[in-house]
């Protein structure tokens, strides 16, 4: 495998996470907006803390999913702002950008972290979600 291959395959793994990133969300964004907008009414027993929960963590894979689907806009923010420091200190000692000189650079932390939460609190949602029907199902 080459260069130019893996850069074109780790693109397209970038491509299809940041489509993934973006359904999630816009799956979550839709649930939370069902329920808040057509949900049952407030359940009285210990149930509505299982509606609560769901709703706490869509809210949560919601915020979290927005900062993933922002991750490789900071790591290539970031890159750029590396380089540019190069370059600046290139003109300031007057010398040649080498091209031994390696440029790297991470997204910020709270990107990193972000697509992890999306993941556990879009699962802890669904399982809460699914609980608090089943509590009520059995109930009615």
């Amino acid at each position: 495998m080459s260069v130019k291959q893996l850069i074109e395959l780790r693109q397209k793994q970038a491509d299809l996470q940041a489509n993934w990133d973006r359904q999630a969300v816009t799956l979550a964004s839709g649930a939370l907006a069902l329920l808040a907008g057509l949900g049952p009414p407030a359940p009285a027993g210990f149930e509505k803390y299982f509606l609560a929960a769901t709703w706490v963590f869509l809210g949560i894979g919601i915020v979290a999913g927005a900062a993933a689907t922002y991750l490789h806009v900071s790591a290539a923010k970031n890159l750029a702002n590396k380089f540019h420091e190069q370059l600046l200190n290139s003109i300031r000692m007057e010398s040649p950008l080498s091209s031994n000189v390696r440029i790297v650079a991470q997204p910020s932390r709270i990107f990193s972290w972000s697509e992890p939460v999306m993941v556990v609190s879009l699962l802890l949602a669904v399982c809460n979600l699914v609980t608090y029907a089943v509590i009520t199902t059995i109930g009615a």
